[in-house]
């Protein structure tokens, strides 16, 4: 049927519906005088229903907020009652598994213990995960500065030494000297003392008293020298002598008179400066003398003990810095050896960093030193040169794990790198002082790991351990386990609470030993 007839058709029977009319017999089709056209069985019923009006959903009242979406949520759950579950026997297991590293067994640190040099840079360093023979170059380091003080203390040694050996001599003769000196000091002391007492008490007088019988002395001389003349000239009065003899005697006589006039005027300027100026200065000069020795062993007993004690003590010193520049040049050279080139002590591979319970934390960080110009800090262990075989495996336990498991027991191995591979084990050790927050450190040895396996130190793996396993056990979530006292309950579907014996529990589920039965309905919340 072609388009045009279709379009005869609609108007057929959009007419009468326009004008209210009704058609009672024949088909639309049928009064247009057109065939009518067969139909298709299989597009009737989607005709039918294509042809049927939409339904108008109904509207309902959506929950104003989440306060009246849950509380009609309770509501519900209040009319349809508290969670039960139904038990039953099922295969129940306890399986702890855990992450864990490989660790190896034998490892040699590489770290640098100068005994003086501080100053450790970098010119080049083996990369890590390196494969070395004992005695290949591990690191090598700037030493042109030690080289360059180990040069110069070397020939600063013969100053220090012949210094010392005169302060060793200085130190002996000192020994020797002051006793003696102390002793002089104190005899100048002892004889001032004696010549100032003797002064004062007999000298001085003795002087002043000899000044004055001097005077005297030539006093009378003079008196009799006079009278002698006066007697002589008496004599020639009567002329008892001749005129020759006479001249003579007389001009003795006169020349005797003369002399003792002038010994006498003498005597008495010297006795007048003896009495008034001699005797005070040398008293006063005694005196001065006095003190000037006391003083002086005064200060001698007082410093010579202790410069000959100070000389001890420096000669001390100077030896204790003549061992300590000797052990420095040592040392030094010591250095200088070891630091000129770091080498490998043992074959193997070059790790960076330490091993620090499998892991390698510190790798990052000495990396970043070992390149040229570089500054390593001295005891840091810098590499590990590390045997790839054999390993076995470190784990932290975490506390709430501890429970489950004990030295001997069984384990499963899984390398990350072949996740596929399982390998024997057994818990090895078990440490119940804490590494760190809740972590509990563990080993885990291999039971006859393949080569195949190539498995390295560094390597991550997973580790199982099959604690319980049960083909048929009763089990119930949990948390529907309830404790009062050292007493386990659940409560029944009806509410009664029913006393139970408790097996393990893999986190989620209770294994009941005792107390329920299969096909016990309990309540959950």
């Amino acid at each position: 049927m072609n388009s045009r007839v279709f379009s005869i058709v609609r108007l057929a029977l959009f007419f009468p519906l326009l004008f209210g009319w009704t058609v009672t017999t024949g088909s639309p089709v049928e009064a247009a005088g057109l065939e009518e056209p067969k139909k298709n069985p299989a597009s009737e019923p989607a005709a039918k229903e294509a042809a049927k009006p939409d339904p108008k959903p109904e509207k309902k009242d959506a929950p104003k907020d989440k306060k009246e979406a849950a509380g009609k949520e309770d509501k519900k759950s209040a009319e349809e009652g508290p969670k039960t579950h139904k038990v039953k026997a099922e295969s129940f297991e306890v399986v702890v598994e855990l992450d864990a590293v490989f660790e190896a067994l034998d490892t040699t640190p590489i770290s640098l213990v100068p005994e003086e040099w501080g100053d450790l840079t970098v010119v080049e360093a083996i990369p890590h995960g390196t494969a070395v023979k004992k005695g290949d170059v591990l690191i090598q380091l700037d030493t042109e500065a030690l080289e360059e003080q180990v040069r110069d203390l070397s020939e600063k040694r013969p100053l220090t030494e012949l210094g010392l050996k005169l302060a060793e001599e200085n130190l002996e003769a000192l020994e020797l000297s002051t006793p003696l000196d102390l002793k002089s000091a104190e005899r100048n002391k002892l004889r001032t003392d004696e010549d100032l007492t003797y002064f004062l008490e007999v000298g001085r007088k003795m002087r002043e008293e000899d000044a004055r019988q001097n005077v005297l002395q030539w006093e009378n001389y003079l008196a009799y020298s006079k009278e002698e003349l006066d007697q002589l000239l008496k004599m020639y009065e009567a002329d008892d002598l001749t005129e020759e003899t006479e001249e003579i005697i007389v001009k003795r006589a006169r020349d005797d008179v003369a002399q003792a006039e002038w010994r006498l005027k003498e005597t008495k300027e010297r006795s007048d400066r003896e009495l008034n100026s001699r005797i005070p200065r040398d008293h006063e000069d005694l005196v001065h003398r006095v003190t000037t020795v006391n003083n002086a062993w005064e200060n001698a007993k007082d410093t010579l003990p202790d410069k000959l004690a100070q000389a001890r003590l420096q000669l001390a010193e100077q030896k204790r810095a003549n061992t300590k520049e000797a052990e420095k040049l040592e040392g030094l050279k010591a250095d200088l050896a070891m630091l000129s080139a770091i080498k490998a002590p043992v074959d193997g591979f070059v790790y960076y960093g330490a091993q620090d319970r499998g892991k390698w934390a510190t790798a990052t960080a000495v990396e970043r030193k070992l390149v040229a110009g570089g500054k390593l800090s001295p005891r840091e262990v810098l590499m590990t040169i590390v045997q790839p075989a054999p390993v076995r495996v470190r784990l932290a336990v975490p506390e709430d794990k501890l429970e489950h498991l004990k030295e001997g027991l069984a384990a499963e191995v899984s390398p990350k790198s072949n996740p596929e591979s399982f390998l024997e084990a057994k818990l090895e050790s078990l440490s119940f002082a804490p590494q760190s927050d809740g972590k509990f450190d563990a080993i885990v040895t291999l039971n006859n790991a393949p080569e195949s396996a190539r498995l390295y130190p560094g390597m991550n793996a997973s580790v199982r351990f099959d604690i319980y396993e049960k083909e048929k056990a009763l089990t119930v979530p949990k948390g529907a386990v309830k404790r009062e006292g050292t007493d386990h309950f659940v409560t029944l579907k009806g509410g009664e609470k029913k006393a139970v014996e408790t097996g393990l529990s893999d986190g989620k589920v209770t294994e009941i030993l005792s107390g329920l039965a299969e096909g016990d309905e309990i309540i959950l919340e």
